[in-house]
């Protein structure tokens, strides 16, 4: 249960079963924003490099500067807790588009993250050796949903969404929006230069099965995809490299 201790104690709000993080291909850590905005967040700012501060600097809401700080801070208390390094001290590297990595000359281990956040909830997804993207969104109206597809989707996509019912319009969108989402993150390159390279099928149903992504994207190495429901009201999808994975699950709260 966690809040304003400034130790790897942080951590005891974790499941017991923690370390099945060290032997697991990937582990999703599930932070719910609401509790950690009755938080304190300034030993979170406190251990955020310059970059990050800087970024945290940039957003006009504080709600959103906030939700920002925390959940960079518990990205760096977990992989700080990983790595045994003290997470002020983690180094990171950044992509063309911004997607931050571990720098792996000053680490032994080859992890790869990703975080994701969406109303009052975040997603942090953990895994060694692969690359990975995951992407939540808050499942509530969108008014210019048809302008969006036509910018977003493939020909062949957007002449399949036009089929499906009204009423199930906005669940199908954000299940493909997510995977595309995810997609991109896992390799670290910008969304328009993706989105209409993909094919997807509106079938996929929510669950916590894996399947191919090959034959959904085009030129693609071995991808598999998870799409699910993490919270009701909630839909994300995790996009991984390879097959030969399995999900843990985990939540990381923040109490007064």
């Amino acid at each position: 249960k966690l809040c304003t201790t400034h130790d790897a104690s942080l951590l005891v709000g974790l499941s017991n079963s923690f370390a099945d993080f060290i032997v697991s291909p990937l582990a999703a850590f599930f932070i719910r924003s609401s509790a950690n905005l009755a938080c304190s967040s300034e030993y979170f700012a406190s251990i955020l490099s310059d970059r990050e501060k800087m970024r945290a600097g940039s957003f006009h809401f504080k709600k959103n500067k906030k939700r920002f700080i925390i959940g960079r801070g518990i990205l760096r208390i977990i992989l700080g807790f990983y790595l045994d390094i003290k997470p002020e001290l983690l180094e990171f590297l950044y992509g063309p588009y911004g997607k931050p990595q571990l720098n792996e000359k000053n680490y032994n281990e080859t992890i790869q993250f990703n975080l994701t956040h969406s109303h009052e909830l975040a997603l942090c997804a953990f895994t060694r050796g692969r690359r990975l993207g995951i992407d939540l969104e808050y499942i509530t109206n969108i008014p210019d949903l048809k302008v969006i597809t036509t910018h977003i989707f493939s020909r062949r996509e957007n002449k399949k969404f036009k089929k499906i019912p009204k009423n199930k319009k906005l669940n199908a969108f954000l299940k493909c929006w997510t995977v595309k989402e995810a997609y991109s993150k896992a390799i670290g390159t910008g969304l328009t230069e993706l989105y209409k390279q993909f094919n997807l099928s509106f079938s996929l149903k929510i669950s916590t099965s894996k399947r191919k992504i090959k034959k959904y994207i085009k030129k693609t190495s071995n991808w598999s995809l998870m799409s699910f429901a993490p919270l009701p009201d909630y839909t994300a999808s995790l996009v991984v490299e390879g097959q030969d994975w399995y999900l843990s699950q985990f939540q990381f709260k923040l109490e007064k």
